[in-house]
């Protein structure tokens, strides 16, 4: 019985770790959205280039993705300077989405996210 358990948990792992990887992606996707929709818009440029990357593996089961600008200046008008008080974009898009993102990661986990962005 335990061998018979172990074997399907091994099977179902892949299936698992692949919908985390989507359920990721589209957690990048949903901060990289919010985070352009709150950026500071004089030329909308910083906004424009905000993106996200694939999730790329960082160890065993364990993925990471990025959210950011390419734009210099981004940095700068997320965390200011001496010259310029900030204006925050990707902290509070991080803070307002932290709770959806889990669960959108989660509900991807065990197969059940196909609706979370209407699909």
């Amino acid at each position: 019985m335990q061998a018979r358990l172990a074997g399907k948990f091994r099977q179902s792992a892949p299936t698992i770790e692949n919908n985390t990887i989507m359920g990721l992606t589209v957690a990048g996707w949903q901060l990289a959205r919010l985070s352009a929709s709150l950026a500071p818009t004089d030329t909308g440029d910083l906004a424009a280039s905000i993106t996200y990357t694939s999730p790329v593996s960082v160890g065993l089961m364990r993925y990471s993705t990025d959210v950011g600008s390419g734009i210099k200046y981004g940095r700068f008008q997320e965390l200011g300077t001496w010259k310029m008080q900030a204006q925050p974009y990707l902290r509070p898009a991080t803070w307002l989405l932290r709770r959806q993102m889990a669960n959108t990661i989660a509900l991807y986990a065990i197969g059940r996210g196909r609706g979370v962005l209407g699909g």
